[in-house]
């Protein structure tokens, strides 16, 4: 999985918007469009800030050797049609994949 993609997973499970992943990390709406789709990616210490935020380590924010897998309810939770936060962590979602080694 992507960088881009990740980061917008991260995003949504966390139900913010742009702008409030944004005003998380000290940086505008569109800096985290161009993340989100792909155009432009944060620089090192954004990466930091945003692994060290989510409670992920570097390694699983931003290596793409393993697609996350998603269930049914992963997906629901992404979409944002679910608002209950606590069914799905973040590093627990990224940890099926980042740790099987």
């Amino acid at each position: 999985m992507l960088l881009n993609e990740k980061i917008t997973i991260i995003r949504k499970m966390n139900n913010l918007t742009q702008e409030g992943f944004a005003e998380e990390l000290g940086v505008s709406r569109q800096a985290v469009s161009k993340w989100g789709n792909g155009t432009s990616i944060p620089d090192v210490q954004l990466l930091l800030r945003i692994a060290d935020f989510y409670n992920l380590t570097l390694d699983q924010l931003v290596r793409d050797d393993f697609d996350l897998p998603i269930s049914s309810l992963d997906e629901k939770k992404i979409a944002g049609d679910l608002s209950d936060k606590s069914s799905v962590s973040v590093d627990d979602y990224l940890g099926k994949v980042c740790d099987v080694s």
